[in-house]
């Protein structure tokens, strides 16, 4: 998942550059584990993930820092 996450971030930024959208804020829903998540938070988004498993929102809060994680 790590290489596949890397691309996901840099196709996601490249398309916000290309249409010059700003304000790089990210809801990120069905995140899992939050591989993603702390991807695009390198790439200085501004990060919320959602996903419906406690489990895969634990990991992702024991293993990240500086994203808010939510149980929906």
């Amino acid at each position: 998942m790590g290489k596949d996450s890397i691309k996901c971030a840099e196709l996601v930024s490249n398309a916000m550059n290309i249409y010059n959208i700003v304000g790089y804020y990210m809801l990120y829903i069905a995140c899992g584990t939050g591989i993603l998540a702390t991807k695009l938070k390198n790439m200085n988004f501004e990060v919320i993930g959602i996903d419906i498993s406690e489990d895969m929102i634990n990991v992702a809060q024991e293993t990240t820092t500086g994203i808010k994680f939510e149980l929906e």
